[in-house]
C-alpha cells in the first residue's frame, strides 16, 4: 500500500509513504528520479511550503500517478493558469472530458496544423480518438476524423516532397493513414 502523505496539487509533487520509506515524487514520475527524504522536510513542506496533508491510500504507483496528473490539471485550471503547452498535452489526454477535448481540438486546429506541426497534431487526435468521453459526445468523433484528414492531406503534400519511408513514419500516423484510406473522405467539418 501506498500512502500520499502531502501534495502540492497544482505542481505534481507529492510526499509519497512507500512501506517505511518516504519519498518525494514529481513529474514526470520517473522510478530513476524518486528522492528519500524524512519527516521534518515533511513537515517543513506542509508548514511553509504550502503542501497539503492527504493521507491518502493507493493500492500501487499508477493510480498514484493518475490522480496527481489529473488534480494537477484541475487545480492549475481552476487557477487560471494557462493551458500546458500542446507538445506536452499527450501525456494528459488521457484525463480529458468532452469540455477539454472541445478545448483541445480547437488548439490543434488553430495551432499546429496551421503551424505545421503534424506530427504533433496527428498524435494528439489519435490519442482523443481512443477516449470514452469523445465517443459518447455526438460532434468529436467526426470532427476528429475531420482534422484527422486534414492533418494526413497536409503531411501527405509535405512527405511527397520528401518521400518519408513508411518505417519512419509514427504509429499514429499510420493508424490514420490506414483510417482515411477505410472511407475518412466522406466525412465534413463540422461548424467549430
Amino acid at each position: 500500500m501506498i500512502v500520499l502523505a502531502a501534495a502540492k496539487l497544482q505542481e505534481g509533487w507529492a510526499y509519497v509513504r512507500d512501506g517505511e520509506r518516504l519519498i518525494l515524487l514529481r513529474p514526470p514520475y520517473k522510478v530513476y528520479d524518486q528522492t528519500s527524504t524524512d519527516e521534518p522536510t515533511l513537515e517543513a513542506a506542509v508548514s511553509r511550503y504550502g503542501y497539503q496533508p492527504m493521507n491518502r491510500e493507493f493500492e500501487d504507483w499508477e493510480p498514484l500517478v493518475e490522480f496527481l496528473e489529473e488534480q494537477a490539471i484541475k487545480t492549475r485550471r481552476a487557477l487560471g493558469y494557462p493551458p500546458p503547452r500542446m507538445e506536452n498535452i499527450r501525456g494528459l489526454i488521457r484525463f480529458a472530458t468532452k469540455e477539454m477535448a472541445h478545448e483541445i481540438l480547437a488548439r490543434v486546429e488553430k495551432e499546429l496544423i496551421p503551424g505545421h506541426e503534424l506530427i504533433t497534431a496527428s498524435g494528439i487526435l489519435a490519442d482523443l480518438q481512443e477516449l470514452d468521453a469523445v465517443k459518447s459526445d455526438p460532434e468529436l468523433p467526426g470532427r476528429i476524423q475531420f482534422l484527422l484528414k486534414q492533418t494526413m492531406s497536409k503531411s501527405r503534400i509535405s512527405w511527397s516532397r520528401h518521400e518519408v519511408p513508411e518505417k519512419y513514419l509514427l504509429k499514429s500516423q499510420i493508424q490514420t493513414i490506414e483510417f482515411i484510406n477505410q472511407g475518412a473522405s466522406s466525412i465534413q467539418p463540422s461548424n467549430h
